[in-house]
């Protein structure tokens, strides 16, 4: 961590500024020390500060289950072949399937619809690496901090910088009670984030604290079910307990975050034309229940006639959100102002 970054950390437990004090620095950098407040240490490990309590067992499951994959893929393909995949992966160079397409391409979408300056305070929460945060905003010359429980992001980030000639603050911190100060951010955002939290409103509060007046939310790519099927959501509970994964409705992620204070715009990226859904969901099975049949129907009609003006204006401004409510075939996608 730099200096600067001081300014904008506060105890977690209180929301009081932190001391600093500095065993080992690299240049400008702080690489190790500690950040003090009422008797309690926060270290700086690897130019990191971790606010991540050993005893959040929430966390340590998280982390366990990232370690276990990456320990079976070392053993699967060696140390040499694994250690060439992290790389790739870390910079985006590996082959991208489709969950990577439609990430990349909606984050894009968003951050053309800032207008930014270059002179923005950029959070990303949860995004595993910080790459999005830098090839989206650092490297347009916005200040960018990534906060992260994952136990690979002092590896991945220098990975990161050392390849694009960059800077960008790590913070080891939890999303429900975030480590930074009121007003920090003009811009924070989270890809496929946030349905690992057992309460996104909570969440969304903590954001809005740390937003500037003014300042902009981008909910990314979270998991959305159809409410012709709830029982979904307790299915995507039980995938795997350890990786903590929840979805919701797309009325219940809006009113989370208006709950939270936000005006909220949700949109559909431009990713997902009726081809590509058509593509995503039924490419190698073909529906056999009634709805499914009634569902594959309409977005074969709709992909017919997309072409029309009016069909298009239709289908965002009106049957978008019917859509989204009972088919939920697209990630729910917002951008929320405080």
């Amino acid at each position: 961590m730099k200096l600067e970054l001081l300014e904008i950390l506060a105890d977690p437990n209180n929301g009081q500024r932190l001391q600093l004090n500095v065993e080992h620095k690299e240049g400008d950098e702080i690489t190790s020390g500690a950040l003090t407040n009422n008797g309690v240490t926060y270290k700086i490990e690897n130019g990191i500060p971790n606010f991540i309590s050993p005893s959040d067992d929430f966390i340590i499951q998280e982390r366990s289950f990232a370690i276990k994959s990456s320990n079976k893929m070392k053993e699967e393909i060696g140390e040499a072949a694994y250690r060439d995949f992290f790389v790739k992966q870390v910079l985006g160079k590996d082959k991208p399937n489709l969950y990577d397409l439609y990430t990349r391409a909606t984050i894009k979408e968003a951050v053309e619809k800032m207008n930014l300056t270059g002179n923005e305070i950029v959070l990303e929460i949860g995004g595993s690496t910080g790459r999005d945060l830098v090839k989206n905003f650092v490297l347009k010359g916005c200040t960018g901090v990534e906060l992260e429980i994952s136990a690979f992001l002092a590896e991945s980030s220098r990975v990161l910088m050392d390849h694009f000639g960059c800077y960008y603050e790590r913070v080891h911190g939890t999303m429900n009670n975030l480590p930074l100060a009121n007003e920090s951010f003009d811009l924070i955002f989270g890809s496929a984030t946030f349905h690992h939290s057992l309460d996104p409103e909570s969440v969304f509060k903590e954001v809005y604290r740390c937003l500037k007046k003014g300042g902009t939310f981008l909910v990314l790519n979270e998991r959305a079910v159809t409410r012709l099927k709830p029982s979904i959501k307790e299915a995507v509970r039980q995938e795997d307990p350890d990786a903590h994964e929840s979805a919701y409705f797309t009325s219940e992620w809006k009113r989370f975050l208006q709950n939270a204070g936000f005006k909220v715009n949700v949109f559909r990226p431009a990713f997902f034309t009726y081809k590509k859904i058509i593509e995503r969901h039924y490419s190698k099975k073909t529906p056999k229940s009634f709805l499914g049949k009634i569902k594959f129907r309409y977005y074969q009609l709709m992909c017919k006639y997309e072409k029309f003006g009016f069909v298009r204006w239709l289908s965002k401004n009106v049957l978008f959100k019917i859509e989204m409510e009972f088919f939920a075939d697209v990630p729910f996608n917002a951008i929320c102002k405080k």
